[in-house]
């Protein structure tokens, strides 16, 4: 559990830092994390967003997962929480309602979505299309906290997307996005990209 937490804030904090560059206007003021573990993601949104959120809300089905997540987001002398307006359930309330009204919530009359961010396109993916056996993932580094550990800098591979409602923004960023790993050669540098292409 604690082995895999510094793994997961590196992962997470990447992610929400992409969701900041490609949305510098978005200011979330809540924070709901439904499989919250040891809380990794609380404090990956706390660094990117402090300034806008106002209060997080934890659930996890394991009542010793909350508890530790509690614990390491409080202070040992003081007990006071490093992270304000914190809250920690089991269960959320059963209802009916919740599941027949969450499409209209998440896209209140069916309106149009968006890819944010990893994917540069709103098409199917490449990859697949070209019998690509890899899946579109990312490395990301982190620190390891564990000290007898013979290689402190670790590496960890991850593969998201991040969706948003509404249409995309004219103006939004559509770089290309590298989806493989560099291969150097005597005279050139091979690299895999995914971009944008007209119709």
């Amino acid at each position: 559990m604690a082995a895999r937490m510094p793994a997961n804030y590196a992962s997470i904090f990447k992610i929400f830092s992409e969701i900041k560059f490609q949305l510098p206007e978005y200011e979330p003021k809540t924070f709901f994390d439904f499989g919250s573990g040891v809380g990794s993601a609380v404090w990956a949104a706390q660094a990117v967003w402090n300034e806008s959120l106002s209060e997080y809300f934890c659930v996890d089905s394991s009542s010793y997962m909350n508890d530790v997540a509690e614990t390491l987001l409080t202070d040992e002398k003081s007990g006071d929480k490093y992270v304000k307006n914190i809250f920690f359930r089991q269960f959320l309330p059963a209802s009916e309602d919740v599941v027949n009204n969450l499409p209209h919530e998440i896209c209140p009359n069916y309106s149009p979505g968006h890819i944010v961010i990893p994917c540069p396109h709103e098409t199917p993916c490449p990859l697949v299309q070209l019998g690509h056996n890899n899946t579109c993932g990312f490395s990301v580094s982190y620190e390891y906290i564990f000290p007898r550990q013979r290689q402190h800098i670790k590496k960890d591979w991850i593969s998201y997307v991040v969706l948003r409602k509404g249409p995309k923004p004219k103006d939004s960023i559509t770089w290309p996005r590298l989806v493989g790993p560099v291969k150097k050669k005597s005279k050139f540098v091979f690299v895999v990209f995914v971009v944008i292409m007209a119709k």
